[in-house]
């Protein structure tokens, strides 16, 4: 997912946050993707969106970041994804990138 930082393998949250995204897809009638063509730690970048049965486009980013399970990374997005972020979000660990 492009422009938030979510906890990696090995993160106490990593497991939830994997969890909460593939229930957010399952409920999804169709996936959108709109790749960019480059790649980030061998990962295509891009931004995704669920179209839910009832028709609602979810941005799956901004769910999790209001989850409390990622955080906005500046980086890449821009601070498009900050004003989703939460006390719980807010305290989750930064890449060394950052």
């Amino acid at each position: 997912m492009d422009g938030i930082s979510a906890p990696e393998r090995g993160h106490e949250l990593y497991i939830k946050g994997k969890w909460f995204v593939a229930d957010l897809m399952r409920e999804a009638k169709t996936v959108e993707c709109n790749l960019e063509g480059r790649k980030s730690y061998d990962r295509e970048v891009g931004a995704c969106f669920f179209i839910m049965q009832d028709g609602r486009r979810v941005d799956p980013q901004a769910e999790t970041v209001k989850a409390g399970l990622a955080r906005d990374c500046h980086r890449y997005s821009g601070g498009r994804y900050k004003k989703f972020e939460t006390d719980a979000s807010r305290a989750l660990p930064l890449p060394g990138y950052y």
